[in-house]
């Protein structure tokens, strides 16, 4: 909610004669030295206003003053001649033009304020607004053979315009959707500002130039544009040039005419473009010529945030929330699909004899942390050494539904599909009985079930009793639902064509229970739309009279009459591989939220830092801090919390056209005589010529450099015969008052056409094939990792005890040049296989942005900590260190990205890549978690003015109140503040900021500061473990693989990682610098063929919410020693080839095909096409070229794989080419 109250101040030009005479304010003139010449309108002055009277102006006849210009000099000089001999008796001489304009102006300025103020002050009230106060006039006296073209008048500028500053008082107020929380308002003072101005000048009378520029929108939508408002024009007024040639010369905008033509089919718009015309006349003969290039032009967008989101979340019918929601018997799911019948209250569940037990990998380890055992109960079943479960508890792990007897939801936990579920429990009569129902010790750890019903296996099956228990018609909403602006559709995913919503008349959202059949959504129907807990269900459907389904896709009604099978029951019944294999039929598009958070540029390709991003109140926001932008596809997201609470987000920016050729001329002539027979009769001729370049040696189909000649005659001749009029009087009962005419119109045309200047062109180069998400390696971009949920609750090995946070962490970017340097950048030709050569070297080109990442795991053995180097040493500690980067909300489908790429080097340890939902609960004190968010803006709306007082770090004390946590054999240890053993004892929490910089001159210690670069304490700005907005997050749900650092330099230890990871050739090869340690890491993705991804809980690739790199396992040597990992390019990578399913000819062999990009930088095994030519850029660097690298197995002959590119917003026309060729290598290779 905003509220603005505005306060406008027009500024005019003006002035008030009368006030300052009343005021006794006495006007002063400018004083020019020496002299000022004499010239119309000079200001006169009067015995009240001059104390300072001008040199004597002579008025004898026998003296006459000059003017002279120099204009090679650019010097001016002022001259009194006897005219009788011609001799100079005084001069004086402005050696620079400047000097003698701002003397000029000075006088002027002082005339205008003089008459300004008499004439205001004298004229009418509508004589005032036509007043300009701002005209200067430059008194030259032309020489005579400039007075024949341009007049006596002198060269004039005048200004109008006005300024207008808006000052308002705004006040908002942003709540967060179902939240009670009220939070506080914040106001304050915003400014802003239009101007409008006109700036008109005139050499003589022929001569004009004028520029109109504003920044207020609603007035003229080019005006804002001053190159489209922006001429200068040599024309004559009535018939001042009517005897000369050249009759009309106008440089700017301009446009090109063609009277009577038609066939031409000349009908190009050239608003935009720079151009020259020219009009000119011979005797009868106008002939007008035009010379015109075409320009790039800025774009300005503005959203407004308080509108809902326009962006939209798509999912799939087979995206499904797994294991949400069970029936706890198949009694209550019959009742519930029961039409006719109401469960009696005898057979609904005894709420004090459930229990829900889970089993999931930990739990058995769970059951000896000490910590947990006060914490939860634990039971095994058939006996003590069986299999641990978890007691769960109602209300906060799982709810009993209240509408839906029989029915649970779970809510704090996740299950997956590896995990158990067992329950116990009666009905309310006694009647069913489930399991072993007796009362549970709460602190009783050894309790053993001998009768657990099991609810859920591991890994189930649609042959399972209990797999129809199991909801599969549960989807998830988005968290910022709001019922005001949410919107749903559900379209056919087509096998070809179109996508369509409805079958029939009726939709499919419809159909569904979802809408009704406008495309309104039931979105208050909270048994549908479960906003508590952002769910959305698929209700039952009526199957006949009697009987309800809950199977949502297997409905009838979607089929229609259409004869079409729109049905989907595989969604309901199949698991395992043939779940996988099932295509999905149906897109659930959903739309609309509290607040805008993703904004889109135009259709994308944004030039790199051409963006500025600023609110409603003129700030300006800070990439990679306050936003987000891909400039690729053109999503800007707001990240801060001081962004999303602008109510208004303004975005300029530059974009790259689809084509952008070298230069793109277009010329004109047009020819027109009149003729002496009939009314406006003339000839005409006309020729056209454009022409568009590239600067690419062979352009991409659809961009090719064309051109095109037009030639066009016409002629119109108009008649009045007299002979007609009098025929048409001789008719009877006829008489005509006008006289007859006819009309005469010949044309003649003819057009040539290159359409591909080059005669080749390309389909894909492959340049582009690969696209990439690329992670920003600034420090401010990461964060510190919060401790995996499997240490935090885990017991043992697996324990936050045993696998303590590092000793020291941190990560920065490094600035420094100087050899030697822990924190010198790196040389690119110490890290690529290739680096190309350069004709012009820059910094960009010889370092390589780097994101360096250090720690040291375990106390060093030296005096002050030798107690705790023993006590790590003793016990085995385990320490981990890791950072993570948030991936916007806008970015976090990732299901199509092949390859997770990166270069690095690495010390030592293993290092953990975890993709998907990770934990935000970090903890800066050493120990456990504290299930806080950390914020240190107290108001959480992100925008509360900074105090530094609130500028305590995420552990939320100041340095005095820290202390850090050190495991000892049951438990930890406390260090406080000051103590010796701490590596910063002033700063035990080790959060405190401290500037980074070389480029600081007068401050050369922040050149080793790169330990502190990114602590949260005294950094200038408000911090919070909720990196995303939506609340801290502790679900694990995520992919992980990991690379051994300890072995990846050696080349025999190659194959034990292949299941991890591929690594290429050092890619320094063949450089002075070999075998640095530097290598490419390409790790596949979502890899269904091979398996090779460990899956944690219910990871899905469409929710990839954060990157973490969890850093452990350090062997002896390393584990009491400094570490660093560098990382460079590291993104996540698909290409715009797909692979195509595969036809096989049997299905005894599993074929599997993938597309990849290679390059001559990244790649030492290939090579560029032989007589292929590569391009130099614009500095006459060589530029990276790149091919498809197909990669395929088991393929058996007439077995069929494939890869396909969809081509979007672009359509091919090849009807001009005769044929198509491409370059192809193949190796051989044995076995595949």
């Amino acid at each position: 909610m905003t509220k603005r109250i505005y306060i406008t101040v027009l500024y005019g030009f003006f002035a008030f004669y009368s006030e300052a005479l009343a005021t006794d304010l006495q006007y002063q003139q400018p004083v020019i030295e020496i002299f000022h010449p004499p010239g119309s309108g000079e200001y006169q002055g009067s015995f009240l206003t001059e104390p300072n009277p001008s040199y004597l102006i002579p008025k004898t006849t026998i003296i006459e003053e000059h003017q002279v210009v120099d204009f090679e000099q650019r010097a001016v000089s002022f001259e009194r001649v006897d005219k009788a001999f011609g001799v100079v008796i005084w001069q004086y001489r402005y050696d620079e033009m400047d000097a003698y304009i701002s003397d000029r102006k000075k006088f002027a300025f002082g005339g205008l304020w003089n008459r300004c103020a008499q004439d205001r002050f004298k004229a009418a009230a509508d004589s005032k607004k036509a007043f300009n106060p701002l005209q200067m006039q430059l008194n030259i006296q032309y020489p005579t053979w400039a007075q024949r073209i341009l007049g006596k008048d002198p060269p004039k500028l005048s200004i109008t315009g006005y300024e207008e500053l808006i000052v308002a008082y705004e006040y908002s107020k942003t709540d967060a959707v179902g939240s009670n929380y009220d939070t506080k308002g914040t106001g304050g003072i915003s400014f802003d500002q239009n101007n409008q101005f006109t700036v008109t000048g005139s050499v003589g009378k022929v001569i004009n130039v004028n520029i109109k520029a504003s920044t207020k929108s609603g007035v003229d939508v080019d005006a804002s544009d001053p190159f489209k408002n922006f001429k200068i024009e040599y024309k004559g007024e009535n018939n001042e040039l009517e005897d000369e040639v050249v009759q009309e010369v106008l440089a700017g905008s301009v446009s090109f005419q063609m009277p009577g033509a038609s066939l031409a089919g000349y009908s190009e718009s050239h608003q935009g473009l720079l151009g020259l015309e020219v009009k000119t006349k011979f005797g009868p003969l106008e002939l007008t010529a035009i010379a015109s290039q075409e320009r790039g032009e800025a774009q300005t967008t503005t959203f407004d945030l308080s509108s809902g989101s326009s962006g939209n979340s798509v999912i799939t019918e087979k995206q499904f929330v797994a294991y949400k929601m069970f029936f706890l018997d198949t009694m209550y799911r019959n009742y519930y699909l029961n039409r006719k019948a109401t469960i009696p209250d005898a057979k609904k569940i005894n709420r004090k004899k459930l229990q829900i037990w889970l089993h999931t990998s930990s739990t058995s380890t769970d059951k000896k942390n000490a910590t947990l055992k006060t914490k939860y109960t634990f039971c095994y079943l058939d006996s003590k050494d069986g299999e641990a479960y978890k007691l769960l508890t109602e209300n906060k792990d799982y709810t009993v539904s209240d509408l839906i007897p029989g029915c649970i939801r779970f809510d704090s936990v996740t299950i997956s599909e590896t995990d158990k579920i067992g329950i116990c429990m009666m009905t309310t009569d006694g009647s069913l009985v489930k399991g072993d129902t007796g009362e549970i010790a709460l602190l009783d750890t050894t309790i053993v079930k001998s009768n657990l019903w099991m609810l859920k296996n591991e890994n189930p099956l649609a042959r399972d009793s209990n797999f129809v228990l199991a909801w599969r018609n549960v989807y998830s909403l988005s968290s910022d639902f709001d019922v005001s602006k949410f919107k749903l559709s559900v379209k056919r995913i087509p096998e070809s064509g179109d996508t369509t919503d409805r079958v029939g008349s009726n939709l499919f959202s419809y159909i569904l229970g979802l809408t009704d059949n406008t495309g309104a959504p039931y979105s208050t129907n909270n048994n549908i739309y479960v906003q508590d807990a952002n769910l959305l269900i698929i209700p039952r459907f009526a199957v006949d009279s009697s009987t309800w389904s809950n199977r949502p896709f297997s409905n009838s009604a979607l089929n229609g009459t259409s004869g079409t099978d729109n049905t989907n029951p595989g969604v309901d019944t199949l698991t395992d591989a043939s779940f996988s294999e099932l295509k999905a039929k149906y897109n659930i598009i959903m739309s609309g939220s509290a607040k805008k958070t993703s904004l889109q540029l135009g259709s994308g390709n944004i030039e790199e830092n051409s963006e500025k991003v600023t609110g409603q109140d003129g700030e300006v926001l800070t990439r990679d801090q306050d936003y987000t932008l891909d400039y690729q596809y053109g999503t800007l997201q707001l990240t801060s919390k001081k962004a999303q609470a602008k109510t208004k987000i303004t975005v300029q920016y530059q974009s790259e056209a689809l084509f952008v050729p070298k230069s793109k001329t277009f010329l004109g002539l047009h020819g027109e005589m009149k003729l002496p027979i009939g009314i406006n009769s003339f000839v005409g001729g006309s020729i056209l010529y454009q022409n568009a370049s590239s600067s690419s040696n062979i352009p991409k189909i659809g961009q090719e450099p064309y051109s095109k000649v037009l030639l066009d005659a016409n002629t119109k001749m108009n008649f009045e015969p007299q002979w007609m009029t009098e025929i048409m009087d001789l008719v009877p009962f006829l008489s005509t008052e006008d006289k007859s005419s006819a009309s005469i119109d010949i044309e003649i045309a003819h057009s040539r056409t290159n359409p591909n200047t080059d005669g080749q062109s390309y389909i894909d180069d492959f340049e582009s094939s690969n696209k990439s998400y690329d992670f920003p390696l600034e420090g401010a971009s990461w964060y510190m990792a919060a401790p995996p949920a499997y240490l935090v609750s885990g017991s043992g090995d697996s324990s936050l005890l045993h696998c303590p946070p590092a000793w020291t962490q941190w990560w920065y970017e490094p600035v420094s040049t100087d050899a030697g340097r822990q924190d010198m950048k790196v040389i690119k030709d110490s890290m690529l296989f290739k680096v190309p050569s350069k004709s012009t070297y820059s910094s960009t080109d010889k370092y390589e942005t780097t994101l360096n990442f250090e720690c040291q795991p375990a106390p060093p053995n030296k005096t002050a900590q030798q107690e705790l180097y023993q006590r790590y040493d003793k016990l085995k500690l385990n320490p981990w260190a890791g950072i993570t980067y948030p991936i916007p909300t806008a970015s976090m489908n990732r299901s199509k990205d092949k390859y997770l790429e990166f270069y690095a080097k690495g010390d030592g340890g293993r290092l953990y890549i975890d993709l998907g939902e990770v934990s935000e609960d970090v903890c800066y004190l050493g120990g456990p978690p504290n299930g806080k968010t950390g914020d240190e803006d107290t108001t959480g709306t992100g925008t509360s003015a900074y105090n530094e007082y609130l500028d305590v770090g995420l552990d939320g004390l100041h340095d005095t109140n820290e202390y850090y946590l050190v495991p000892n054999d049951t438990g930890w240890d406390t260090l406080i503040y000051n103590d010796s053993r701490l590596p910063y004892p002033k700063d035990p929490a080790r959060d405190n900021y401290q500037t980074y910089s070389i480029s600081i001159s007068d401050h050369s210690e922040y050149k080793d500061n790169y330990p502190y670069a990114n602590g949260t304490e005294k950094n200038g700005k408000y911090d919070s473990k909720d990196l995303l907005g939506d609340g801290l997050s502790t679900a694990e749900n995520y992919f992980r693989r990991f690379i051994d650092f300890d072995s990846v330099n050696n080349k025999a230890e190659f194959s034990a990682n292949a299941h991890n990871y591929q690594v290429l050739p050092d890619s320094s090869a063949g450089n002075a610098e070999a075998a640095n340690g530097w290598h490419l890491y390409r790790i596949p993705l979502n890899d269904s063929v091979t398996g090779i991804f460990q899956k944690k809980n219910s990871a899905l690739w469409t929710r990839i919410k954060f990157v973490r790199l969890f850093w452990t396992d350090f062997n002896e040597d390393r584990r009491f020693k400094a570490n660093r990992i560098q990382f460079a390019r590291m993104r996540l990578v698909r290409n715009e080839w797909q692979e195509h399913p595969i036809k096989l000819t049997d299905s005894t062999t599993t074929v599997k095909m993938t597309a990849k990009t290679i390059n001559t930088e990244d790649n030492p095994e290939y090579t560029s096409p032989p007589g292929f030519s590569i391009q130099n850029d614009d500095n006459g660097n060589r530029e990276k070229e790149s091919a498809l690298d197909l990669t395929f197995t088991n393929i058996k002959p007439a077995d069929t794989a494939m890869v396909h590119d969809i081509l979007v917003n672009e359509t091919i026309n090849l009807s001009k080419y005769t044929n198509m060729s491409m370059w192809v290598h193949g190796d051989t290779m044995i076995g595949t």
